[in-house]
């Protein structure tokens, strides 16, 4: 069963964690760092909860035509090439790393593309004729796309390539140096 911790929700949590990831490394309480790590930890909780109960269903057994399989699903399956499968540490691991990176930077993403196609309106008409064209080549009763559709955006994904290129989605990444460096006279101490 999932964790529930009263007068805290996950996204409290996410928040914390999130904050964290753009300050000081600083473990003392009240700073932005330390909370982040405590976040953390309630989020492994939280996720591993949420693994357990996934677990627990499998053992009872599930439908496997008719149910389909999430990422925890497959990441519970995955082996390596020695046909071991993850610990759970790792699957906690990956879901909160898929949880953080992929959020704000898709919506970065997204963001700066919206604005590089409002600011370059040559660009946006070229965008949007090309999938003008994708609709108008669909057939009458297909809802959504599908993989070929996407493979046809080429204008579009040059677009986004672009827009990733011109853009630094990580604005902040703080590291310990491991030794001492020497960069144009200037030293950094470990």
């Amino acid at each position: 069963m999932a964790i529930n911790i009263p007068g805290f929700s996950t996204g409290k949590y996410y928040r914390d964690l999130n904050n964290g990831l753009i300050s000081m490394a600083i473990n003392i309480p009240g700073f932005s760092f330390h909370k982040a790590l405590k976040a953390r930890k309630m989020l492994v909780k939280i996720v591993q909860g949420v693994l357990d109960e996934r677990r627990a269903r499998n053992k009872i057994g599930r439908d496997p035509i008719n149910e389909k399989k999430g990422v925890i699903d497959l990441f519970m399956e995955v082996e390596d090439e020695k046909g071991q499968k993850l610990v759970d540490e790792d699957i906690v691991n990956l879901l909160l790393l898929f949880l953080v990176a992929g959020h704000e930077s898709s919506a970065s993403a997204v963001t700066w593309a919206t604005i590089f196609l409002h600011d370059n309106p040559d660009t946006l008409q070229k965008a949007k004729e090309e999938q003008e064209e994708i609709l108008r080549r669909r057939p009458s009763g297909q809802k959504g796309l599908n993989l070929k559709e996407i493979r046809q955006m080429e204008y579009l994904s040059k677009v986004i390539k672009e827009t990733l290129r011109m853009i630094n989605l990580l604005f902040a990444n703080f590291r310990v140096a491991k030794a001492d460096a020497n960069i144009n006279g200037i030293v950094f101490d470990s």
